[in-house]
């Protein structure tokens, strides 16, 4: 039995000890995050490994040209390693006012980020003139990316992170120039 193939898909994923313990040949289901069990083609945040998104794609000469999240080295079977990381401070511009024209506390909305994080709790709390006095992360929870949160007035928010937030490598598991096929694979490789 071979170990890998050149058409992208499951079945010709690479099978050898880099990745034992990660299913590569099928796809089953996470029950504690709806995310695929499988390495082949995952992009969701601690579906195989904690607290990040690990998956192995097949590359083609031209999907591995286009790349936009970084470059992986060459064409082939390739594993991407995204990390994850907390929120480490929200600001506000000078003088920014709160939604009401009162002191009060409130908790910002948050969203996006990457793909299924662990979600933060960020308090702002307001004098009685309306203007934003502090701003606290109580739970900074855990994303691959940089999540966006709602404005009003002429309030910006702007988010710190830290950790490994964002951070992408490829490793080269097989380079080869004659990957066949198309899996669903255009969020990290978009066709050329």
């Amino acid at each position: 039995m071979a170990l890998f193939g050149n058409i992208d898909a499951s079945n010709n994923a690479p099978n050898f000890s880099g990745l034992t313990g990660y299913e590569t040949s099928t796809t089953g289901e996470n029950l504690a995050n709806s995310a695929p069990s499988s390495v082949f083609g995952n992009t969701y945040m601690s579906a195989t490994r904690t607290n990040v998104e690990f998956g192995v794609f097949g590359l083609d000469v031209a999907e591995q040209a286009a790349m936009t999240e970084g470059k992986a080295t060459h064409a082939g079977w390739v594993a991407r390693t995204k990390g994850a990381g907390p929120i480490t401070s929200v600001t506000a511009n000078t003088d920014a006012v709160g939604p009401a024209a009162s002191a009060c506390t409130y908790t910002l909305v948050l969203s996006g980020g990457g793909t299924n994080n662990t979600s933060a709790q960020v308090s702002v709390t307001t004098a009685a003139t309306g203007r934003i006095t502090t701003i606290s992360v109580p739970n900074a929870g855990l994303y691959t990316g940089t999540p966006t949160t709602n404005t009003f007035g002429n309030t910006v928010f702007t988010i710190s992170m830290g950790g490994r937030n964002g951070r992408v490598m490829y490793e080269t598991l097989v380079a080869m120039g004659s990957m066949e096929g198309d899996a669903s694979d255009d969020a990290i490789a978009p066709d050329a």
